[in-house]
């Protein structure tokens, strides 16, 4: 394993920032078909229903093509479209705004602004080039990998423990695979892991039941949680510790 603690966690971030893009192209494009049959049922004219098809069959094209599969090729086709579908967009409001009310107006430039800020953003921004890095979708590629195992992993797997752990009164459940010198924690609810350098996690027993350990995990020098574990896994931690 060729990765640092720190690759991996930003990589996370990654992770999280792509799937806030996958949000956004999913939002706007709701608000598209919105002001659409918003128009569509005011009884518009023609002129104006042809320029909105035109502006929301764009948007369907780069929003459902970002949505359905996120790479370098697809972030950039949804990213011209947001610009030229926002153009034609504020073109529509503009021309058109003696028969759309004004709050619409007002609210519709400020979305088509942000809107088409956020396609420039995509296109030609630097943090999007970096994160298509080949690179960085190496290490995504490998997150998201490990992602899929731990969620598919069985209980007798011999690098993963699988272990329970309180959140608010409640019992859920959480997945540490070991990786060399790094250990990921899927935590039960999160879609995005965390990772630990060997140097940077403690696990320590703390009481030891008949069935199971309950043990305490300092992370960082900071006691982090405390989580409930077979006899036999705690080993795992251990063998991996040791080497």
């Amino acid at each position: 394993m060729k990765y640092t603690e720190t690759e991996l966690n930003e990589v996370t971030k990654i992770i999280a920032y792509l799937r806030s893009i996958q949000k956004y192209a999913a939002a706007i494009l709701f608000l598209s078909i919105l002001y659409f049959c918003f128009r569509f049922f005011s009884h518009s004219e023609n002129r104006e229903l042809y320029l909105l098809s035109l502006f929301t069959g764009i948007m369907v094209i780069g929003g459902l093509s970002i949505i359905i599969r996120l790479n370098h090729k697809t972030v950039i086709t949804y990213g011209f479209s947001c610009m030229i579908a926002s153009g034609m967009f504020l073109f529509s409001l503009v021309y058109y705004r003696d028969t759309i009310p004004s709050f619409i107006t007002t609210a519709g430039i400020i979305i088509g602004i942000l809107v088409i800020r956020h396609g420039l953003h995509l296109v030609f921004g630097r943090h999007s080039q970096q994160i298509f890095s080949r690179t960085n979708q190496k290490k995504i590629s490998f997150v998201r990998n490990l992602i899929k195992s731990m969620k598919q992993s069985l209980p007798n797997d011999h690098n993963i423990i699988h272990c329970t752990y309180s959140d608010d009164g409640k019992m859920r459940n959480m997945k540490i695979a070991f990786l060399d010198d790094i250990a990921c924690f899927l935590l039960n609810g999160q879609s995005t892991p965390m990772f630990f350098d060997r140097n940077n996690i403690v696990i320590f027993e703390i009481q030891d039941n008949k069935d199971f350990l309950h043990v305490s995990i300092v992370a960082d020098n900071h006691d982090w949680l405390e989580a409930d574990l077979k006899p036999d896994d705690f080993k795992k931690y251990q063998a991996w510790k040791d080497l």
